[in-house]
């Protein structure tokens, strides 16, 4: 399953959301870690309010979202397959995800500009998608990943580009 959105489409708010620091907040070189952060915990919020087990972050997911959010940005374009044309799944692997078995994986993209670029903005427009949705509610997924690179695909503009990987166990 994947997923892609080009534009988070809310208008900015509060400097907190959900509980979730830094929701508000457009990442900066400085302050991707702490968007990054506020994604995750915006996510496992939406799950816990309709009753799934939150998420846990793996470094592997956590590596190949990174990657991909920062390639996306500095390279100029917006998919799930990379310029050099890796998958998700490879990309995942080469990060050191190791499936198991059936193992099942989903990719979340967005992408925002001023204050459509924080995390709150990005995981309202991913929850406004089924697509997104069915990846952040999906009841066999455990894993997480998140990357967050500062600015956006092909502008010179201050936003966020994020990667959300997901993974069953």
């Amino acid at each position: 399953m994947a997923a892609c959105l080009p534009a988070a489409s809310l208008a900015a708010g509060a400097r907190t959301a959900g509980g979730c620091a830094y929701a508000r907040h457009v990442p900066t070189a400085a302050t991707v870690d702490k968007a990054r952060r506020a994604t995750v915990c915006l996510i496992n919020a939406r799950r816990v309010a309709r009753g799934l087990r939150p998420l846990r972050v793996v470094p592997a997911l956590q590596r190949a979202a990174q990657r991909h959010s920062q390639d996306m940005v500095r390279r100029n374009y917006f998919s799930h397959s990379s310029r050099t044309g890796a998958s998700p799944g490879q990309r995942l692997r080469s990060a050191g995800w190791r499936a198991r078995g059936s193992s099942l994986f989903a990719e979340n993209l967005a992408w925002g500009a001023g204050s459509f670029g924080d995390a709150q903005s990005i995981v309202a427009g991913w929850m406004r998608s089924r697509g997104h949705r069915a990846n952040i509610l999906h009841p066999g997924f455990r894993a997480l990943g998140v990357g967050v690179a500062a600015g956006v695909p092909g502008r010179r503009a201050r936003g966020g580009t994020y990667t959300a990987d997901f993974a069953t166990p």
